[in-house]
């Protein structure tokens, strides 16, 4: 039941990036005279993982929900959805490397 739910809540916002990707995009020449205010509308990509992660309360639950979600904004057809996945992929080597290696046993 887990599983389901936390797809379910990742494929809403999933779907929901795509509208607020046009948004993000629609709304740079607003925030023109001061570019950092346009960081405010970053929230909501990071909803997903943190929402499935509150719901499910299960190891690896906020990963999945924010890598569902970015797996189907790109196949959706969104054009920052392949960063998020990237970066999640970066997300899962890294860990293991940095957590058995010598520079975090310091």
């Amino acid at each position: 039941v887990d599983i389901l739910v936390a797809a379910a809540v990742a494929v809403a916002f999933g779907v929901a990036f795509l509208a607020w990707n046009a948004l993000a995009v629609a709304t740079i020449p607003v925030f023109a005279f001061l570019p950092p205010a346009h960081a405010i509308l970053n929230g909501l990509w990071l909803l997903p993982a943190v929402l499935v992660g509150l719901i499910v309360r299960r190891p690896g639950a906020a990963f999945f929900g924010g890598f569902v979600a970015a797996v189907v904004s790109v196949v959706l057809g969104s054009v920052y959805g392949l960063d998020a996945v990237v970066s999640f992929l970066g997300a899962i080597v890294s860990w293991p490397v940095l957590l058995f290696s010598d520079v975090c046993m310091t």
